[in-house]
């Protein structure tokens, strides 16, 4: 074995070893998540979610918007769910663009980033992002220009994805 394909073996070992001891401590969080030890599942979660863990993110995103192991947070839900939302995580693009919508947690009302959050979200197949802004091209809500066509096409997504259920 050539020095290069060491290294290469080294890296991928250090690679798998990081990637399991994450999988295991989200797994150890949920562990103690559903046996309601809220305090535990944030101190293992919190590192993950810190570090860019979208799964971690979501789940610690939900505890404070539940006010699970603490008083109800939505600002500090939101930050979470931001976080999630940039990596495309269709739920947390939805809960994004509503806190925007309504000015909801601390976040300043804007029609704008609420249309942009609410596309991503449906374009990543989330029905109700689909439907919302089918409506909101329908009526012309959110700041959108009116658009019959645009509005049939998330309709028309939307409820395609409704038959496959």
């Amino acid at each position: 074995m050539n020095v290069r394909a060491a290294a290469q073996a080294i890296v991928m070992s250090a690679v798998a070893l990081v990637c399991s001891a994450h999988a295991g401590d989200y797994e150890d969080g949920m562990a103690a998540y559903r046996a309601r030890d809220y305090q535990r599942a944030r101190l293992l979660w919190t590192p993950l979610a810190m570090q860019g863990q979208r799964r971690a993110q979501v789940s610690l995103a939900r505890m404070c918007e539940r006010g699970e192991g603490a008083t109800p947070d939505l600002g500090e839900a939101l930050r979470w769910y931001h976080e999630a939302a940039e990596q495309n995580h269709s739920e947390s693009q939805y809960r994004v663009a509503m806190a925007h919508a309504y000015g909801l947690g601390g976040w300043f009302k804007d029609q704008g980033q609420a249309a942009v959050w609410l596309e991503r979200a449906a374009g990543n197949g989330h029905k109700r992002s689909q439907r919302m802004l089918a409506q909101a091209y329908r009526t012309g809500e959110l700041g959108l220009t009116p658009d019959p066509d645009r509005a049939k096409y998330w309709q028309a997504r939307a409820d395609a994805k409704a038959k496959r259920r």
